[in-house]
């Protein structure tokens, strides 16, 4: 199976605000997935999951209408939750400057959670893995495209890494030696008869130099 990862294209959310489950794609965004849907790497594929929040379905949606390729939105493979009034709170607000205080204090820990109310790391990587299992179950003879967002992709690729059996403070510093921009695309490829998957590139973004060309 080849595996395309995608992060979402740019949502229409200021820089300022937290982004929310809802936030929609901005115009520079939208030029972003058109932009993904003509790279060559996207010849074949035979399926597109995305995400269920707004933006990653738009961008998956623009491709899947360019390249004529079935989009399914999973309910499962979404950005990690966060305690509801983080979303849309102004970032230099007292909640935002308290999570991002604790966040600092605690990023190292896969089970902690903002005011013991969000979704921990430990819960993204349970579902990265679900969706790992879906995968080679029902897709290891296909090319498939995922949309989804920075700390699920970043979780699926530590664990294709790592395996199942790692310690804790080791998946934490690979989930955060990871970076996903934009439209970064990752390649995983799962060979069926070793069952583990090789990860080919993570956080290809070279073609963003046409989007930001062409909006300038």
């Amino acid at each position: 199976m080849f595996l395309f990862f995608v992060r979402h294209a740019q949502s229409e959310t200021s820089n300022g605000y937290w982004q929310t489950p809802d936030s929609k794609l901005g115009k520079l965004g939208e030029k972003q997935a058109e932009v993904l849907s003509k790279r060559s790497r996207f010849s074949g594929l035979d399926k597109i999951f995305s995400s269920s929040w707004e933006r990653g379905k738009k961008t998956a949606e623009i491709i899947s209408k360019n390249l004529g390729v079935e989009n399914e939105t999973l309910d499962y493979i979404h950005e990690r939750e966060q305690l509801p009034q983080m979303y849309g709170a102004a970032r230099d607000s007292d909640i935002s400057q308290k999570y991002v205080e604790e966040y600092y204090k605690n990023y190292k820990n896969l089970d902690w959670k903002f005011k013991n109310k969000e979704e921990s790391i430990r819960g993204v990587l349970k579902r990265a893995s679900k969706f790992a299992k879906f995968l080679e179950g029902n897709y290891q003879d296909k090319r498939v495209l995922t949309i989804s967002h920075d700390m699920f992709i970043r979780c699926f690729i530590s664990i294709a890494l790592l395996g199942k059996n790692y310690p804790d403070y080791t998946m934490a510093n690979t989930i955060n030696s990871l970076t996903i921009n934009h439209t970064g695309i990752s390649l995983l490829i799962y060979s069926s008869s070793r069952k583990i998957w090789k990860v080919n590139y993570i956080n290809d973004y070279s073609h963003l130099k046409f989007t930001a060309k062409k909006s300038s």
